[in-house]
């Protein structure tokens, strides 16, 4: 017994220390190219998810520095920026810098959808200049030579707006389903990345998050181990995912959480840059 102990005990000390190894957010790049838009235009966006409330300093400054370092003309946040857990002033402040970067777009997720403050946080968001996409979708022109964009969010559904998981399905099927006759690209915030509603709305790009890379990544192992709500060895953890013409990018989460630790998984600010390819004409 004493061996096993000895062993669980170095187990987790080597699982704290990759943790610690991992704890600054790397940034993940992607590139796209889509007929939505122009041939010659191009979008840098910058998504951010499942902040947590990250509690340490030098950790949001990280964070921050990247977004700048992207350049970014978009960022998007996919919810659990708050934690519920932890305190929501250094959040707030976090935030409110973004916005000197570049305009800020977000939807909330499940830790903030089931606070109790979710009224709170969601004028938090607003007073640090942020547009909350609150089950709805807004178009930002493109002005001349340049497409039109169409910004989705949606809450997680257990927001209290929502009667469960096929309420929050069909509604996200009500309110996105006049996407299908927008011209420009077509963008979907929604926090929790393993819905198969996803692949039957008019969108091109899905953000979500929720998943945190799956936590431990072991050697010849592709994905993670462990997601909330997926349980072991999840689909869509972290990454790219095509369907069809759809693109799906699941955020591996930026903050560095101890419990369950993330081990081979650093957490990641993630930068897309979208391409046009469709001939004017």
């Amino acid at each position: 017994m004493k061996g096993w102990g000895y062993a669980a005990a170095a187990a987790g000390a080597a699982a704290a220390f990759a943790c610690m190894v991992s704890r600054h957010a790397a940034l993940c790049r992607y590139q796209l190219a889509s007929d939505r838009l122009q041939e010659g235009e191009r979008l840098l966006l910058v998504y951010l998810s499942d902040l947590h409330s990250e509690p340490d300093a030098g950790r949001r400054r990280h964070i921050r520095e990247l977004i700048r370092q992207a350049k970014p003309d978009i960022i998007l946040l996919g919810g659990d920026i708050y934690d519920g857990r932890r305190p929501d002033g250094k959040t707030s402040a976090f935030l409110c810098r973004l916005r000197d970067i570049a305009p800020v777009y977000a939807a909330m997720g499940n830790h903030e959808c089931r606070n109790p403050r979710l009224r709170f946080l969601r004028g938090e968001m607003r007073r640090c200049g942020i547009t909350l996409l609150q089950d709805e979708y807004i178009c930002l022109p493109g002005g001349e030579g340049h497409s039109p964009l169409w910004l989705g969010g949606i809450e997680d559904r257990e927001a209290p707006q929502f009667y469960g998981r096929c309420h929050w399905e069909t509604r996200m099927r009500e309110i996105f389903s006049p996407l299908g006759e927008k011209n420009g690209l077509r963008i979907l915030l929604s926090h929790r990345p393993f819905s198969e509603v996803y692949r039957e709305l008019p969108v091109d790009l899905i953000f979500s998050g929720h998943a945190h890379g799956g936590q431990v990544h072991l050697p010849g192992l592709s994905g993670g181990v462990y997601a909330p709500d997926e349980g072991l060895f999840p689909a869509r953890a972290g990454g790219m995912y095509r369907y069809g013409e759809k693109t799906h990018i699941v955020g591996r989460g930026a903050s560095c959480f101890f419990f369950p630790p993330r081990v081979n998984n650093p957490p990641e600010v993630v930068a897309v840059e979208v391409c046009g390819k469709r001939q004017a004409g």
